[in-house]
């Protein structure tokens, strides 16, 4: 495996687009585009910002094309930037990221035949049933089994279209960002928590949709954006369970 399928591998990891990974290792986006086009080879400083990154620089050079390797071992749990509110060079605040490994959902979504029809790939609505350590997702017969959308739309916001499942929402808990029959689109590929983002979450006996914010310490605040019905509350990371991170969300304005 040659050296720019790596780095798109790392990016992708990442899930960052091109502009965001590039911001991430201080490279102009051109460059980083040169880099995983095999046209232009990285310097030294962009490994540095990799290993900062947790990457595993030595899987870069070698010829083992093991994705597994990629990740140093003492960033297998806690993934990627420990800095807290450490500053950019345009005073921002750095994201921050975090997968707890310990607590990984078996996920299971049920097989289709014909999911994929000419430009457009179908995707099932499901409902969960919870075990003790996972996630099967069973389809909704009640509202529709599929539903159909763009591949290339999906290319943008998805690396695996068949991880890929939606689900209703139930309550006004993410008002007036999600509402109650809302659909969301969750990615059960995307488990690393990115400071902000919202994702579907196995909260004891129910899949429960929040927005997620990390605090020092390993700490991560649940938030609603209904702040009035559901206050926030924090949690260690070694307690949250990650189902996948909501991707789209889709409303009806028809009453039926």
């Amino acid at each position: 495996m040659i050296l720019a399928n790596k780095l798109k591998l790392a990016r992708e990891h990442l899930h960052k687009s091109q502009k965001e990974m590039a911001a991430a290792v201080g490279s102009a986006l051109r460059s980083w585009q040169g880099y995983e086009q095999g046209t232009n080879i990285p310097g030294g400083n962009i490994f540095v910002s990799l290993a900062k990154l947790g990457f595993n620089i030595h899987w870069f050079f070698s010829e083992d094309p093991d994705v597994t390797m990629m990740i140093e071992e003492g960033f297998k749990n806690v993934l990627l930037d420990f800095s807290y509110n450490s500053q950019t060079e345009e005073g921002k605040s750095k994201p921050m990221h975090f997968q707890n490994e310990d607590i990984k959902p078996v996920i299971s979504i049920p097989p289709r035949e014909n999911r994929d029809s000419g430009d457009v790939h179908y995707v099932p609505l499901i409902e969960s049933l919870l075990s003790s350590d996972g996630c099967e997702f069973v389809l909704n017969k009640q509202q529709g089994e599929i539903c159909s959308f763009r591949k290339n739309w999906l290319a943008k916001v998805t690396n695996n279209p068949n991880n890929v499942v939606l689900m209703h929402v139930i309550g006004n808990s993410m008002f007036p960002t999600i509402n109650n029959g809302d659909i969301v689109m969750i990615d059960t590929e995307r488990r690393y928590i990115y400071d902000g983002n919202i994702y579907a979450l196995r909260l004891e006996k129910t899949i429960v949709i929040k927005r997620l914010s990390l605090l020092p310490g390993n700490i991560i605040m649940i938030l609603s954006d209904n702040k009035a019905e559901s206050p926030p509350f924090k949690v260690n990371s070694k307690e949250i369970c990650v189902v996948g991170q909501v991707i789209w969300f889709g409303r009806s304005l028809i009453v039926s």
